[in-house]
Parts: C-alpha cells; structure tokens; sequence
C-alpha cells in the first residue's frame, strides 16, 4: 500500500477536461452587447495545449487555414465596436484553493478593458500552474455600456487520501511511488487515474510484460477525500 495524506503546495497534473464556455470564449463581445449575461453553450472538450498556442497566434493560423473556429469568430466579432472595462473579478466553486491564488495567476486586471484573446490564457495558467481544478468556466456579466463583471467558475479535483495497489508481485509499491512521484500528488480525478496507470504500465514493459492490465477506481469519502486504487493484472512475460 502507497498511502498519501493531502500536504504540500505541489501538485501533479497531466491532463483533464476543461469547460469552456464558448460565449465567454469566442464571442463576449456578442453577447454583451445585448446587456445580457454569459451562458453556457456548446460541449465539454478536452485542454489542448495546441489549441492554446494557436490561439495565441491567430494570425499564423488564419494563413495557414487551421483554426476555423478563430476564423469565425472573428466574423462574429467584426461588426461590434463596444468594449467595456472590468469592474470585478468574481471567483467560484473554490473550496481548497483560496481566491488570492486564482487571482495570481489571472492575465485580466480591474480596470483594463476586457480582451477576449486572453481568456483561454487565463484558463491555461488556472489549469497548469495550480493543477487543481477539473473544470474551468469563464463567463461575463454586462453591468452597463461601460463595465462589466468577470465571473471564474472552477471544479476542483478531490484532495488525495491515500494510493493503494493490489496485484503488483513483480513490482514494488517503492518502485510504483517513485514512478509517478507519488509525494507531488495531493489531488485526483478520473482521469488522472488513467495517467498513473500508464505510467504504471512502462514500469511492467521496461520489465519485459507487455500484457499488463490495469483496473482503476477513484473512491470518494464523506469528507470528499479520495482513495485512488489500483488493481493490476500483471500477465505474462
């Protein structure tokens, strides 16, 4: 067993889904010109961090032709001249992680006028940087023809309680815990779970077993604490 209790400012992230909010995202400027709040709309897609730098570089790809949904965006955008400056930066969903870190790592200030190029960067940074949140949602709230707010909606990842495995014979729970730095990790969802197992899995093909299979499951205490198991099915050499 490989138990873990939540400590430490570190965390390990690979990868999770982010929620963007595409009226936030691609067409703040549509929506606030009606004097009306951001809603969600469109589907839950994963973080990726080429569609981060292309969007950080809209120009290269509109001559390259790669990023349409920047080409329509744009589209929506020409027409509409109304910028409004931020009033407020208000944070939700934060339980763990205190608001002064959100705000730190937020590229939009009071008082600057809202670009929406930078929203996907402030997604980015809330998600690499603190590596604590599931989800992320950026919305804007029209306050008048001049201001508005910025709401940050986050889903934080459960607090890690322990790691256990079961079934590794040919692998050490100290090999296992230095493989996937087992003291940086103090948060953990689904999907992390399968980044572990695949890091898992190396350790068995560097050992000649390709066959090894790896069950997961995420159990979810009272005090919302989460136990990460690990069942593996080592297979034959």
């Amino acid at each position: 067993m490989i138990e873990k209790v939540k400590k430490g400012t570190r965390n390990y992230c690979v990868t999770a889904l982010v929620l963007l909010l595409l009226t936030g995202i691609t067409e703040p400027q549509q929506i606030i010109d009606n004097n009306t709040p951001l809603h969600a709309q469109g589907e839950t897609a994963p973080y990726d961090e080429e569609d981060y730098e292309d969007d950080l570089s809209p120009e290269e790809n509109e001559e390259e032709g790669e990023v349409e949904e920047n080409d329509a965006v744009q589209e929506e955008q020409a027409p509409l001249n109304i910028s409004r400056r931020i009033n407020a930066i208000l944070v939700h969903g934060n339980k763990a992680t205190s608001k002064a870190a959100i705000l730190n790592h937020i590229p939009y200030k009071i008082g600057e006028t809202f670009d929406a190029r930078k929203t996907r960067l402030l997604i980015h940074n809330l998600y690499y940087n603190l590596k604590k949140f599931r989800t992320i949602k950026v919305m804007g709230e029209a306050v008048d023809n001049n201001s508005m707010k910025l709401h940050v909606f986050v889903e934080e990842k459960s607090p890690l309680k322990e790691i256990k495995t079961s079934g590794n014979k040919k692998v050490s729970d100290k090999e296992i815990a230095k493989k996937i730095n087992v003291d940086a990790i103090t948060t953990i969802d689904e999907e992390e779970l399968k980044i572990i197992a695949n890091k898992i899995k190396e350790i068995y093909l560097e050992k000649g077993y390709c066959q090894t299979e790896i069950a997961t499951e995420l159990a979810i205490d009272e005090g919302n604490r989460a136990t990460a198991l690990f069942t593996v099915d080592e297979g034959i050499a």
